[in-house]
């Protein structure tokens, strides 16, 4: 524990040569960056907090009607409060503009996890910084932490590089802040996949295998189906699953940080559908439950 803490307070000390552009996706891994790098004079976070996994993108980094549309079909799935909706909008659009304006001397730092979320934001930045000189560090949150945070005993998960601390952050930083730095090829290579991806009318991508996949949003019908089937196996003496419990527990099984308001999404769908009963007000999670149709 000693050596964990002395190697933090170093690196507050330190200050990193030149200056130093750090790119996040997600609220809470840019306020935690922010923090974690707080005391480094020459090193800027830009976060975007859109999590571009979930939604259409179809043309959506060229049409400003496209994007209206994302932010519509979100509010009307009830994946964003429409109060929220406009904010988020003008955040992105706003993160999106500072990259235009980052110097051609700064080092760029992206940093993304094995996940949907950040590495669909890491083709979109890429697309964003083509034809810029800089040269692009990436920082693969969830690789670090297995590579230096896990031991035989102690296995780390991290689903979001916005659920580690500053403390971690600030280490993964020491550890890999210039371990990963992207060629040419590399670069122009995930921006063509964000083209592949805003192509597409897919509105669910998730990373499997070391790739991103744009899949059909049915694509996790079938493990709420057979959640609900075990849940019900194991609660014999429940006739109903209360919706908040079900979908939690398909979220303890998932590495992928898909969240609970799309699983939410998809259970009102497979009760209209037919596929179950409910009982409650379904306009929110906590106040309903469902059971399978004997059918299934």
């Amino acid at each position: 524990m000693t050596d964990k803490k002395t190697t933090i307070d170093h690196i507050r000390e330190e200050e990193p040569e030149g200056k130093g552009l750090h790119i996040t996706f997600g609220h809470s891994a840019s306020a935690s960056l922010n923090n974690a790098l707080s005391s480094i004079r020459t090193q800027q976070v830009i976060g975007f907090y859109d999590l571009l996994s979930i939604g259409p993108l179809t043309n959506f980094h060229e049409d400003p009607t496209k994007q209206h549309h994302r932010y519509e079909w979100l509010v009307s799935h009830a994946l964003i409060d429409p109060e929220d909706a406009e904010q988020v909008k003008e955040q992105f659009n706003t993160a999106t503009s500072q990259l235009k304006s980052i110097p051609e001397q700064s080092k760029i730092f992206i940093w993304t996890g094995d996940n949907g979320p950040e590495q669909t934001g890491l083709r979109y930045v890429l697309d964003r910084l083509r034809g810029k000189p800089n040269d692009v560090f990436l920082i693969n949150t969830y690789q670090a932490a297995k590579s230096h945070l896990d031991t035989r005993d102690v296995e780390h998960h991290f689903s979001l590089t916005g659920e580690m601390s500053p403390d971690v952050l600030r280490l993964i930083y020491k550890w890999n802040r210039q371990d990963r730095l992207l060629s040419t090829n590399e670069k122009e290579r995930l921006a063509d996949e964000w083209l592949a991806l805003s192509a597409s009318q897919a509105v669910l991508r998730i990373w499997k295998d070391q790739k991103i996949h744009a899949v059909e949003e049915t694509y996790y019908d079938e493990l709420i189906i057979e959640m609900a089937k075990s849940l019900h196996t194991e609660r014999s003496n429940e006739e109903y699953l209360p919706a908040v419990h079900l979908i939690g527990h398909i979220l303890g099984h998932l590495h992928e940080p898909v969240g609970d308001a799309f699983l939410d999404y998809r259970l009102k769908h497979l009760i209209m559908k037919g596929t179950f009963d409910s009982k409650g007000d379904t306009k929110e999670l906590r106040d309903y439950s469902v059971k399978l149709r004997l059918s299934e």
